[in-house]
This record gives structure tokens, sequence and C-alpha cells, in this order.
């Protein structure tokens, strides 16, 4: 077997990083590597729309992931630059697959968190789930519509009834509860 070659821009010592620090081989790595810089810019950073498009090239079975990509890309956007680098990219995908199911629930509820106030709203759920079941496929079953489904899942989990989820009632009621847990967290 031949020994993938390291682009120039990889150092040996990044690679023994995220070795040590995700579930990547090294040939996973340097192809992911390569990949993220064919959609980057000039600067090796992805703005939204590549951030978009390599996505898709990595989960080219979830053609209808645009919408929640897009909104995922805030949350991957960690230095809050409006780029995102293989770094950035790397540690959030890493937890996102291999993380525990508590750490990838925290995560989710930061990309549904959409204006940072630290609760989910109405307005909130309706884009994320309207998101998850157009990219996951699902059907409403029987007589629901959007509406009636966001209303079942926002009283799920929203313990005290103020209108607001927290991060502590999301993950821990997507903890208790699998077909919240099924129907909220991408299966990435």
């Amino acid at each position: 077997m031949s020994k993938i070659e390291i682009p120039k821009n990889l150092t040996e010592e990044q690679i023994k990083f995220w070795l040590a620090n995700t579930e990547l081989t090294r040939e996973q790595l340097i192809q992911w590597y390569t990949d993220f810089n064919d959609f980057a810019h000039k600067n090796q950073k992805l703005d939204k729309e590549n951030f978009v498009n390599f996505f898709k090239k990595l989960h080219h079975k979830k053609k209808d992931g645009e919408s929640f990509y897009r909104l995922a890309f805030d949350t991957f956007d960690k230095d809050e630059s409006g780029f995102i680098d293989f770094h950035e990219f790397v540690v959030s995908f890493n937890l996102l697959s291999n993380g525990d199911i508590k750490s990838r629930l925290e995560w989710v509820f930061d990309v549904y968190d959409q204006n940072n106030d630290k609760a989910i709203d109405r307005k909130e759920i309706q884009v994320i789930t309207k998101a998850i079941l157009k990219m996951n496929k699902k059907k409403l079953v029987g007589d629901q519509t959007d509406e009636t489904k966001i209303d079942e899942i926002f009283e799920k989990l929203d313990d005290n009834e103020n209108d607001e989820i927290t991060k502590e009632e999301f993950v821990e009621n997507c903890l208790n509860n699998v077909f919240l847990r099924d129907l909220l967290v991408p299966n990435l």
C-alpha cells in the first residue's frame, strides 16, 4: 500500500495533534485536509457557501441537508470570523461523530440557539425541525402538520412551560427520550 502524500501546508505536528485528539486515521486526516482545501479560499478557510458544499461532499447521502449545514456553520465557526479553518472543522466534526451523547446534545443545542441567548424559542425550533425533517426525509404521520409537530416537540422539551428551552432542559429531555433524540440530533 502506498503512503499518502502530505499536502505542503500540513505539518507532521498538526497530524500528530489531530491523531491524538480525534478518532480519525492518518489517511482520513490527510484526505479530509486535501478535500477541505479544494473547497477553501486561498486563506485555507471556508465561508458559509463553501462549507455547505464541502459538507454535502462528505455527506453525499444527505442531499437535503443544506438547511441544517447552514445553521451548523455558526457553531463550527468558533472564533466568529465568518470562516472555518480546518482545525475548527476537525474539532467540531469529531465531537459530532465520536463524542459522547451529552457532548453532542450540547453542541446541537448551540446550533439551534441561533441568537445565542442560551435558550431555544419556538421560532428556532421551527427552523431547525423543518431543516432536519427535510434532511432526514422524515414524513409527518396522520394529520400532523409542521406546526403540530413543532408544538409537540416544544411541549416535550419545555419542562417549566416558560416558552423557552434551556440547554439543561434540551439535554436532559433528549437523553431521556429516544424519540426526541432521534428527531433532533442529526446522524452526521
